[in-house]
């Protein structure tokens, strides 16, 4: 298990042009960051579009594509998760009940696109 998902933590989608930052659902218990947990998954609200997408399933990524005879343009990102994110810490639970969202937790996007951390916000220290 690698950190929790908290406020500052930057995601990518695998058809996404920009990293954006993941946004937590605030907490009823009051902690110096937001821990996100593994239902944040809400577009536009927890998941920002990631700029443009290329992915040939999204519909408005395809009529441009067969619009320009076969030449990929890219649309605006529209991000929708169809799953929570996994693998999560069943053992930490946010608010006694969510379990907490780890850095190596994923969510899929409809369009086939892998929704992943790619910088933490907190570094684990190992000791040496």
């Amino acid at each position: 298990m690698g950190p929790t998902m908290t406020m500052g933590c930057v995601q990518m989608c695998t058809f996404g042009m920009a990293p954006m930052p993941f946004l937590p659902i605030p907490s009823n218990i009051f902690t110096v960051e937001p821990v996100g947990s593994m239902v944040d998954i809400i577009p536009f609200m927890n998941i920002m579009p990631f700029a443009m997408c290329v992915s040939l399933l999204n519909p408005m990524v395809l009529s441009a594509t067969i619009a320009a005879f076969g030449i990929l343009i890219p649309m605006p990102c529209i991000p929708i998760p169809v799953m929570p994110r996994t693998p999560a810490a069943y053992n930490i639970l946010r608010d006694d009940a969510l379990p907490v969202a780890t850095v190596p937790s994923m969510t899929m996007c409809a369009w086939i696109g892998v929704i992943t951390p790619i910088v933490p916000d907190q570094f684990e220290v190992i000791a040496v």
